[in-house]
């Protein structure tokens, strides 16, 4: 039952990160590429931004099998409320039931995405804001680069 709540609710957090996510890069590219003196509207350089998250969602595709093989098959211990609001014994009992080739592959796969990310983008703000492509490509690795050390940063963190 908590196995099920906790999907439930990552599936839930993740679609509106996901959204803030994208509004954010968005909004990051657009102000860089202002640098560049960039032309072109806020809501086309969200639009094109946006096709740079299709990996994302092919990414969505191939983890949740994965996590699904990994966890199937995870034993979760018994804890007390006193227990689940600490938060020292919650990230213990977590890292008991994750192992760690499920985040390593995660992680390879993060970081595919985001080159894949980067390219999409690198194209998607070269036309959105009329830049050349040198410029573009800066553009979109300054965010790119961002959220990669994000994503590196929870994975370590984690582990």
């Amino acid at each position: 039952m908590m196995m099920a709540i906790s999907m439930i609710i990552t599936a839930v957090s993740s679609l509106i990160g996901g959204f803030i996510s994208w509004l954010l890069i968005a909004g990051v590219m657009h102000l860089i590429s202002m640098a560049f003196n960039g032309v072109g509207s806020f809501k086309r350089t969200f639009e094109f931004t946006g096709y740079g998250f299709l990996p994302n969602l092919i990414a969505l595709c191939i983890t949740i099998p994965i996590g699904y093989y990994f966890l199937s098959n995870a034993h979760i211990q018994t804890l007390t409320m006193a227990q689940l609001q600490n938060p020292v014994v919650v990230k213990q009992v977590m890292s008991s039931i994750i192992p760690k080739p499920m985040i390593y592959t995660n992680l390879l796969i993060g970081i595919a995405v985001s080159l894949w990310n980067l390219g999409l983008w690198t194209y998607g703000i070269k036309y959105a804001r009329n830049l050349e492509l040198k410029k573009a490509f800066i553009v979109a690795l300054i965010p790119t680069v961002l959220f990669g050390a994000y994503q590196l940063y929870s994975v370590a963190k984690f582990l």
